[in-house]
C-alpha cells in the first residue's frame, strides 16, 4: 500500500509539473535569430470592437456614429480636410480587412487597417507603420481627385503594402495622401 500511495504521488507531482511547464512554454515565444521573447498574448489591435463577421457578413457594432465621428475628427484635425463620412463599412482587400469611410462631396476615401479575432473586428495597433504593439491608431485618406464615370472607380482610393500606405492614382486632379495618426487608437478612444 505505501508503494501503491508513494507511486501515485510521484505520478501526481509529475503530471502537475509537466502540465506547469507546458503552460509557461504555451505563453511565450522565441525568435531564434534575436534571441528575444515576446508574450504570445499582447494583442496587435486596440479591445474596440469595430464589428463582427454574422453568418459570413461584415457588420457594424450598434454604436458606430460615435466611433465615425472620432475617426473624422482625426482626420479634419491637423489638416484641410472637412470630411463627413456619406458611406462606411467594413471591406477586404489582399486578403486584408479595413474599415472604410467615403466622403462623396469631398471625393475622400478613407481606410483603417482591422484585425480579425473570434468573429470580431479590431483597429490594429502600428508602430512604425507596421502593425505591432504601440498603441497608435493609424490611417489614410486619399482625397482630391475630380475624376468622374465608369472608368473612375478605385481612382485615388487609400491601398497598403509592404512600404505602407498610398493612394492609387487619378485620370483627373491631384490625389492627395494624408495620415491620421493617433496614441490610443483613431477609432478605439
Amino acid at each position: 500500500m505505501k508503494k501503491l500511495s508513494c507511486f501515485l504521488i510521484s505520478v501526481l507531482l509529475s503530471i502537475t509539473l509537466l502540465v506547469g511547464c507546458q503552460e509557461k512554454s504555451n505563453s511565450l515565444s522565441s525568435d531564434n535569430n534575436s534571441g528575444q521573447v515576446s508574450n504570445k498574448t499582447s494583442p496587435d489591435h486596440f479591445d474596440t470592437i469595430i464589428g463582427q463577421v454574422i453568418n459570413g457578413n461584415f457588420v457594424l457594432v450598434a454604436n458606430i456614429n460615435e466611433k465615425v465621428s472620432d475617426w473624422e475628427d482625426a482626420i479634419n484635425t491637423g489638416s484641410s480636410l472637412n470630411l463627413s463620412f456619406d458611406n462606411v463599412s467594413i471591406e477586404i482587400n489582399d486578403g486584408k480587412y479595413f474599415l472604410t469611410g467615403v466622403d462623396e462631396s469631398a471625393d475622400a476615401t478613407s481606410r483603417i487597417k482591422l484585425i480579425l479575432s473570434s468573429g470580431n473586428f479590431y483597429e490594429a495597433k502600428f508602430q512604425g507603420g507596421e502593425v505591432g504593439s504601440s498603441s497608435q491608431g493609424y490611417g489614410c485618406t486619399c482625397s482630391g481627385c475630380t475624376s468622374t464615370g465608369s472608368g473612375s472607380a478605385g481612382e485615388c482610393s487609400p491601398k497598403e503594402n509592404e512600404d505602407g500606405w498610398y493612394c492609387t492614382s487619378c485620370s483627373q486632379g491631384t490625389c492627395t495622401k494624408t495620415i491620421s495618426a493617433v496614441n490610443g487608437g483613431i477609432i478605439s478612444r
